[in-house]
């Protein structure tokens, strides 16, 4: 799917929720450029995806056609495609993982970072002999995660794991070389 359809459907389902919203406020929301926002609504206006009629003042009111929420569909499906394609494929990661850890000979596992490629993990994990040691995340210390507590950064001084599943994608340079000046080496650190 591409970025463009992501941005016409979440700019369709604004407009049906909020159908008086700013063009300013659609910009923020959706974060994109005024200009960009206003040459989306040009495009479904003219191609009879939305009506745009005037309300109060200088503001717009914006309704989905029949045409437009049928369009709107069509990109909710292939935006579900696209999500549920990208689940798999993490998985499937996070599953290959998993499985060469446990080839490896590794038995004890810290996971760093409480996300969602972490539930991943956890969902999944009980499928090999590896055995969790706990949850680390710097942002999300002390909070339930699954039942278990996350704990703060000082339990990568424990010792009592063979190796961390860096599931923090989002921020894996950062990741790595805040394990790293911990004196914790690479080949013990996992990313997913």
């Amino acid at each position: 799917m591409e970025k463009a359809d992501i941005c016409l459907l979440r700019l369709l389902q604004e407009l049906e929720t909020e159908p008086t919203i700013s063009q300013r406020e659609l910009a923020r929301r959706l974060k994109l450029s005024l200009g960009r926002v206003t040459g989306f609504l040009k495009t479904l206006a003219r191609r009879g995806d939305l009506v745009c009629t005037a309300g109060p003042g200088r503001r717009l009111s914006y309704r989905l056609t029949a045409q437009g929420r049928q369009a709107r569909g069509r990109l909710a499906d292939g935006y579900l495609g696209f999500a549920l394609g990208l689940f798999r494929e993490l998985k499937q990661r996070v599953i290959r993982r998993l499985r060469e850890m446990e080839a490896e000979g590794v038995e004890r596992v810290l996971i760093f970072g409480a996300g969602e490629l972490s539930e991943i993990a956890l969902l999944y994990l009980p499928l090999t002999h590896l055995r969790l040691m706990g949850i680390v995340d710097d942002r999300r210390e002390g909070r339930p995660f699954f039942g278990l507590r996350v704990a703060d950064t000082g339990r990568l001084s424990a010792g009592d794991w063979d190796r961390i599943l860096l599931t923090r994608v989002d921020r894996l340079q950062e990741d790595m070389q805040f394990l790293a000046v911990r004196g914790i080496p690479p080949d013990r650190v996992v990313c997913v």
